[in-house]
């Protein structure tokens, strides 16, 4: 009903049918009445054609039944040859203090652009590290926002005015965004956009904007670290509202790329690990609350140290067993020189003794692994 109330009323206010035309013949429309493109939410049709079928629809520039070159500017002609023009702006695109302000944890604004250059500019303030929910949504008759005349863009800036992200998806009308923001300054920008099946040309009209603001349970997390006799020494405090649920303490060579060092305790504030190399060690905690919020800390270098005592020592020509003279408990894999295991185990710290009197003379492969350490031997059985 709204499109065939929409279409008479393009007829008052002088406007012509709008018709698609194949690409070969400029003089015969195969459709006198536009049926649009596409389905679903953003499935398109210009009002000034069959618009019945499509789920989104607005005033085109396009050609008419008299001729694929006679080109039907909508909006020029609804606004110059009526005695009126386009709707005033309700909201300037200015990113600055006299920006109009979002208040309040829960907020639910109106606007309208109204015109395809319209953009209206929000600012809003987060005291404090927060859950970001915002949607905005057309006005429309029906479900998936059926009826609407305006596909929405969205741009989130910062306090320094810097675009962080446009949110302008392809297969819905509205919006919704779902993030976290630290504390500050923001500003959004509207604006109408296109997709798939249409441009931004005739993408105006209402919207509502609602949203809330909600601390997050984890408000801080500080790593800290130092170097004694080669250990490196990690503590951190957790400001939070809610339970953690796990922490993940994360070790990288270069800063960039992490990879889980050890699950801690959740009730712990420290660990040490012995790196046994002379490079860099980056270190982080990765927190995630009872509520799901994953936190990341601030990143920490700490310079190893280098000629620390081997995991193990033992000889490499044997005649019978391998005796191993241990730093610390190990586990061990021994394989022939084909990858074949030959026996796998545990040593405990001290001397130890590894089967091999009952095997083939040749070359073995065996690797000792410990909680901060890992040695591979080659070893020579005679």
């Amino acid at each position: 009903v709204a499109e065939c109330i929409a279409h008479e009323t393009g007829h008052t206010i002088g406007l012509a049918h709008q018709s698609k035309y194949n690409q070969t013949d400029c003089n015969t429309p195969y459709e006198t009445y536009n049926a649009g493109y596409g389905t679903g939410e953003t499935g398109w049709a210009p009002i000034m054609g069959n618009s019945l079928l499509r789920n989104f629809t607005n005033w085109n520039d396009g050609p008419t039944p008299y001729g694929c070159t006679v080109i039907q500017d909508n909006l020029t002609t609804i606004t110059t040859q009526n005695g009126f023009g386009y709707r005033t702006d309700d909201y300037a695109e200015t990113l600055n203090a006299n920006t109009t302000a979002i208040s309040g944890n829960v907020f639910n604004v109106n606007g309208v652009i109204t015109t395809n250059t319209d953009k209206d500019a929000f600012r809003f303030t987060l005291l404090a590290n927060s859950n970001f929910h915002l949607a905005v949504d057309p006005f429309s008759v029906g479900a998936n926002a059926a009826g609407a005349d305006l596909d929405v863009a969205l741009e989130l800036y910062n306090a320094s005015e810097t675009l962080i992200r446009t949110y302008d998806p392809l297969t819905t009308l509205g919006i919704t965004i779902d993030t976290i923001l630290n504390s500050g300054t923001y500003y959004i920008k509207i604006r109408g956009s296109g997709n798939n099946n249409v441009g931004h040309y005739g993408s105006l009209g209402s919207y509502t904007i609602s949203g809330s603001f909600s601390g997050l349970p984890i408000h801080d997390v500080r790593l800290n670290g130092t170097v004694e006799k080669g250990n490196h020494h990690l503590n951190w405090n957790i400001i939070a509202d809610e339970p953690i649920k796990s922490i993940v303490v994360q070790r990288s060579n270069n800063g960039i790329n992490f990879e889980m060092l050890t699950n801690a305790n959740v009730a712990s504030t420290k660990c040490s690990y012995q790196p046994y190399t002379n490079n860099t060690i980056f270190y982080r905690l990765k927190v995630t609350s009872v509520l799901n919020q994953t936190v990341y800390s601030n990143t920490i270098a700490l310079k190893g140290t280098s000629n620390l005592e081997k995991l193990v020592t033992l000889s490499t020509l044997v005649q019978n067993d391998i005796i191993i003279n241990a730093a610390a408990n190990y586990q061990y894999v021994l394989t022939d020189m084909n990858g074949r295991i030959v026996s796998t185990g545990n040593g405990l710290k001290g001397v130890n003794r590894v089967l091999l009197s009952n095997g083939s003379n040749g070359m073995y492969i065996i690797r000792f692994i410990s909680e901060n350490r890992q040695q591979t031997e080659r070893i020579i059985k005679q």
